[in-house]
């Protein structure tokens, strides 16, 4: 039985990358824990994450010279730290995925508009990503 099954996986936001849906567990199962969040290609999740302390980073549309005027303790700085403390914690979770899997990730994420030369990690940008379009879903 696949995971998405065994979770009652919930869709939260269909194709919310080219491809992928993601969803979240409402029950507990070996290798999706409940609550947890997953990006659906099919049965199986790619990759999965927790739903706690996901934010969006407030300097992703800021040029530098923007961010380098901020002071350290305004939101949109902390804002960043906080989304860098998370893919921190997470990053285990997408070195899990099979190399196959990981390339047909990052190609959706590039349709989606991550610049692998301007963006820096893959993972990073998808987290951000992912924390801004449930922010605009909750609005």
């Amino acid at each position: 039985m696949c995971l998405q099954c065994m979770t009652d996986a919930k869709v939260i936001k269909e194709d919310i990358l080219p491809g992928y849906s993601l969803m979240q567990a409402q029950k507990e199962a070996e290798g999706w824990p409940k609550d947890w969040y997953g990006l659906v290609e099919c049965n199986n999740p790619t990759v999965v994450f927790p739903n706690i302390g996901l934010e969006p980073d407030l300097c992703d549309d800021l040029s530098d010279e923007e961010v380098d005027a901020l002071p350290e303790n305004s939101k949109e700085w902390q804002s960043s730290l906080s989304l860098i403390s998370y893919a921190r914690k997470n990053l285990d979770q997408f070195k899990k995925i099979e190399l196959k899997d990981s390339w047909r990730l990052v190609q959706a994420c590039i349709q989606a508009g991550y610049n692998p030369e301007e963006d820096g990690l893959a993972e990073c940008w998808l987290l951000n990503f992912i924390a801004k379009e449930l922010k605009c879903m909750n609005r």
